[in-house]
């Protein structure tokens, strides 16, 4: 009985070892329901392409969750669409995104993720900038709600990305106007 106990007592441990890091998934940073502000009629409606996504990493699975350049693509892509805002046709718009840095903290209890990601809007599929900003959007995810570490940090991850996506949908709605071009926000 007392060899069993130290084997025991290795087991969270060994646990914690063999676990592996998943990088933020499609679906959990995909925007859903429809924001408020695109269930009117707006000059995006189906007008707006994805772009150039860059910055993202790769999740490697010993290390730490990441978001990588085609899952933030494809939530980008799935955001739009379920916004009526995706380009059905020639877009009117190209949105690119750059995301500058993902501040992840090594350890937490309640883990706070924040997402900074530049967003540029061009003409068509052009060069011409319609409008730029620079979003940094932070999210908890909470010890009670996911207990296991690794897998806290991946939906902090998610959470501050979904964060992120709904805000530049917020940004360009509050950019257009009926009847108007995407015009950049007035500070």
């Amino acid at each position: 009985m007392k060899r069993r106990l130290p084997a025991l007592a290795l087991l969270p441990a060994l646990l914690t070892l063999t676990a592996c890091a998943e990088g933020a998934q499609t679906s959990a940073m995909t925007v859903r329901p429809p924001l408020a502000s695109t269930t009117a009629t707006t000059p995006l409606q189906n007008a707006v392409a994805v772009g150039t996504i860059s910055g993202g990493s790769d999740t490697n699975p010993l290390w730490i969750s990441e978001v990588s350049n085609e899952n933030f693509h494809d939530a980008l892509q799935s955001s739009l669409a379920v916004q009526s805002l995706l380009a059905t046709g020639t877009p009117r718009y190209t949105l690119d995104a750059q995301l500058i840095s993902l501040q992840q903290p090594y350890v937490a209890l309640n883990t706070t993720v924040t997402a900074d990601v530049r967003y540029t809007v061009r003409k068509g599929s052009g060069t011409q900038v319609a409008y730029s900003t620079e979003l940094a959007t932070p999210f908890t995810a909470s010890l009670i709600g996911t207990p296991i570490g690794f897998m806290r940090l991946q939906v902090a991850n998610e959470g501050a990305m979904r964060a992120n996506i709904a805000a530049v949908i917020g940004a360009l709605q509050a950019a257009t106007q009926p009847g108007q071009p995407l015009a950049p926000p007035t500070r």
